[in-house]
């Protein structure tokens, strides 16, 4: 199989010749790794008024310490654009690692709260049955 380029040089694109036997097959694609060096557990913060996404990545399983660690990187990288914030809404999915009644998850929070002054909200999303 060769491919030949635009004889006037107007496209960028090369353009090969394959039989018909050649599109009816499927390709068989190799790009994936076969042995995982780790697996990354993801964690988003989205500010809905400022229609940013941030997306945290961490090795171990989703914490409270976890969750308080990104929230806290997050402001680092971002106190710049939010001068004079009193008050943080937070809404969380009641899972086991930001339940109301995880006292390490409420610890960080409040330290979180003492340390930038805010006002944080906590609002959890009802349970599904």
């Amino acid at each position: 199989m060769y491919s030949q380029a635009d004889p006037k040089f107007q496209s960028t694109l090369a353009f090969t010749k394959i039989g018909d036997r050649a599109v009816r097959e499927p390709l068989k694609a190799d790009d994936h790794d076969r042995e995982w060096i780790a697996v990354l557990v993801p964690l988003g913060i989205l500010d809905v008024s400022g229609e940013r996404l941030s997306i945290y990545f961490g090795q171990s399983a989703k914490t409270s310490d976890f969750v308080a660690d990104c929230l806290e990187l997050w402001w680092q990288e971002n106190q710049a654009i939010y001068p004079g914030l009193e008050e943080l809404v937070i809404d969380l999915d009641g899972g086991a690692a930001t339940r109301s009644n995880r006292t390490q998850f409420i610890k960080r929070m409040v330290e979180f709260a003492r340390k930038t002054q805010w006002q944080i909200r906590l609002i959890y999303y009802p349970q599904m049955p």
